[in-house]
């Protein structure tokens, strides 16, 4: 059984199960790193967005013995983007402490779960200082995100939607009949076109 916790409760966990070695990972954005409890079949795992060597300097004085490797496998292997490589888009909306909601965009070679999605962006916000020490739990409490992935095809549909009006536009003919996309999204609301 895998317990997967924020990356700063990760060594308090270690120490609480009596792990001596922890193992840290490569992955698509980012490093997993992850330990083995010594006498039962758990494994507590956490996600980073942070470098090997910068997660490993991050991790050195909490005493323990620190290994190339992992128990779990990555979210998705490393991977050097093609020309053709399929490119998802995600947008988070989220609640901010100014008067407009605040937005992060990011872009995975393959298709994210919104909880994926979600723990990308806290993960990244953790790390640059964005928030301060809070769980995943409450980030998600006090943010109220609302993810959006858009895939490939869907955003040529919507080039395309745009290009057929720009050529009417020149025209002056109306468009009918034009595509129509749709995106999934997860969240508390929100739409996009359908």
């Amino acid at each position: 059984m895998n317990l997967e916790v924020p990356i700063s409760e990760f060594t308090l966990i270690c120490k609480q199960w009596g792990c001596h070695e922890i193992y840290v990972a490569s992955q698509t954005k980012g490093s997993v790193v992850s330990a083995a409890h010594p006498k039962e079949p758990r494994v507590v795992v956490s996600y980073s967005s942070l470098t090997i060597e910068k997660l490993k300097d991050k991790l050195s004085g909490a005493d323990l013995d620190i290994k190339i490797g992992s128990w779990v496998a990555p979210i998705q292997a490393d991977v050097e983007l093609e020309n053709n490589q399929e490119i998802y888009t995600v947008a988070i909306s989220y609640q901010s402490d100014e008067l407009k909601p605040g937005v992060w965009v990011d872009a995975f070679p393959y298709l994210p779960t919104p909880m994926q999605a979600l723990r990308a962006i806290y993960d990244e916000f953790r790390s640059t200082g964005e928030i301060g020490d809070v769980s995943f739990e409450e980030f998600m409490r006090l943010a109220h995100p609302n993810v959006a992935i858009v895939s490939p095809s869907e955003i040529a549909t919507f080039a395309a939607q745009k290009q057929a009006l720009e050529i009417a536009d020149t025209k002056d003919q109306p468009v009918f009949g034009s595509a129509t996309g749709s995106a999934e999204v997860a969240g508390n609301a929100g739409f996009l076109p359908a």
